[in-house]
Order: structure tokens, then C-alpha cells, then sequence
């Protein structure tokens, strides 16, 4: 008997993988000697990987526990090409959704001319950034052409995911959406009701099938 895909809900969802850059944080350090100059700038890196890590962490864990009444995948550290790599990508037979995570604490604010994120630290301290926008709109960018070159057709969307409450937003972008975690079911369940592509649907999860493994829940 042929089964209608409109009858099915399915949850796919494909796990985090190891962070090859903090285990080789960790390793270079244990290789040097105590006291040695280059420690701290490892220990720093170090700390900040694994902020970035516990980030994205936090929003996966809201996804797994969120409820949906559409079908849907969810792709952790997804890289359809060597050329980007996206933290958080949702899938419905609807639309797409990029999401893009950061773990920064202190006041943010987003400049858009030139593109950069300015972050004020508790002593008054700034930091300058990468744009999470920037970063954001590129990979929304890529992932459409690379969508278009598959002849793959379906509305996208995108958001900056800040991890964590106490990141407080002085200055956000003009045109990017600002999400905290458990803002994003909300989010996604007011995207607007678009067609159900169940045919371009099943033809992007058989090509994302090619990809690492995914573990269905």
C-alpha cells in the first residue's frame, strides 16, 4: 500500500559533530610545557569554542523538547558544500529556516555600516566582531544556490539565535530577526502557511541522505 507523506509526521533529526577545532585546542595545549607564553591564547580560544558549542547545545535542546504539527527536519552543523556550514537548519515540506547561533555576552550592538558587532563587557571593555548578519545572510545565499542547482524550489528563512538571555541587545540589526531559544517555536509556528512541497520535500531528504548519518527520534 503507497503511503500519503500528508499522513506521516516525521522528526529527522542530525546530531552535532565533534568539534575538530576545540580538540585541537585541547591537544596543543597539553602538548606544551607549563608556563609557556602561547597557553593563555590557546586557553582563551579554548573557552570560546566551547561558549560557541554550549550555544548551539542550548537551542538543539529547545528543538528536541518543542512540538511541532508539521512535518520537519532538524540539521545540526549541516555543510552541503566544503564552502559554508550551517548551525541550525530546519526543514518542512513549507519552507526552510537558517539559523545562525551566538554565545557573546556583554550589551551587543549591530552596525551596519561597516557590517560588525561591537560587544560592551561589564568594565566597559569593547570587542569588535564578525556580523553573525553577515554570516547569516551568506549562508542563506549559498544555500540557495546550491538549492537552485538541484532545481529545488522552497521559501527561506533566517534568524540570529543569541543562546543565552543575559545577552543584551542595545543596537539590533535593521533587517534580521533576533531570536532567543525559546523564542524559536513560536517563531517557526508563525512563519506563514505556504504551500506543502511533499515532492520537493522527499527529494531534499533523500539528497541530504547522502550526508552524514542521521538519527531519527
Amino acid at each position: 500500500m503507497q503511503v500519503d507523506l500528508r499522513e506521516v509526521f516525521y522528526i529527522w533529526i542530525k546530531s552535532r559533530d565533534p568539534s575538530l577545532k576545540l580538540e585541537g585546542l585541547i591537544s596543543s595545549q597539553g602538548r606544551l610545557p607549563a608556563g609557556h607564553p602561547i597557553l593563555p591564547v590557546l586557553a582563551g580560544k579554548q573557552s570560546s569554542v566551547e561558549a560557541g558549542i554550549g550555544g548551539e547545545d542550548r537551542v538543539a535542546e529547545v528543538l528536541r523538547k518543542s512540538s511541532f504539527s508539521f512535518d520537519h527536519h532538524i540539521f545540526h552543523d549541516l555543510s552541503p558544500t566544503s564552502d559554508f556550514q550551517m548551525d541550525t537548519f530546519l526543514l518542512s515540506p513549507r519552507f526552510g529556516v537558517v539559523l545562525e547561533v551566538k554565545n557573546i555576552g556583554g550589551i551587543l550592538e549591530f552596525k551596519d555600516n561597516p557590517p560588525q558587532l561591537i560587544r560592551t563587557r561589564e568594565d566597559g571593555h569593547k570587542d569588535g566582531f564578525d556580523s553573525p548578519v553577515v554570516q547569516l545572510e551568506r549562508n542563506y545565499e549559498l544555500l540557495s544556490d546550491w538549492l537552485k542547482s538541484r532545481n529545488i524550489k522552497i521559501p527561506l528563512y533566517g534568524a540570529v539565535v543569541l543562546a543565552y538571555p543575559k545577552q543584551i541587545v542595545a543596537i539590533p540589526p535593521q533587517r534580521t530577526k533576533i531570536l532567543f531559544p525559546n523564542l524559536i517555536p513560536s517563531y517557526l509556528k508563525n512563519i506563514p502557511n505556504k504551500e506543502q512541497k511533499f515532492g520537493l520535500f522527499r527529494q531534499l531528504c533523500q539528497t541530504i541522505r547522502q550526508f552524514p548519518s542521521l538519527i531519527r527520534h
